[in-house]
């Protein structure tokens, strides 16, 4: 498949947290003073991939949330989370939640 389909895409070391960064950026009007979002990323966390792809899909993955959060909302209820936390395994999750205390070591954007 590679001879007949060469890769034209670029792969690169890239830091987690500016992709998480970046991304939220895209999507701050959508967020910002309507959830919390919080973060447990290791620091220079660094993965191999395509910066731009990778940011593509975790807006994509985080306008979900934000949608679903949004059409799911009880009235009232205004303590709303997104938490992206790191497991040891290497696996990054992402958590939603409408009603939840902090996960112990985020930092809250």
């Amino acid at each position: 498949r590679m001879f007949t389909h060469p890769e034209t895409e670029s792969r690169d070391q890239v830091e987690v947290a500016e992709v998480v960064a970046a991304s939220l950026r895209f999507l701050s009007n959508e967020w910002i003073d309507k959830v919390r979002i919080e973060q447990k990323l290791p620091e220079h966390q660094t993965i191999w991939a395509n910066k731009n792809k990778l940011i593509h899909v975790l807006v994509n993955l985080l306008q979900n949330s934000l949608d679903a959060l949004k059409t799911n909302r009880e009235p009232g209820l205004t303590d709303r989370l997104i938490a992206l936390d790191y497991a040891h395994s290497g696996a990054i999750t992402l958590t939603l939640a409408r009603k939840m205390a902090s996960l112990p070591g985020c930092r809250g954007l």
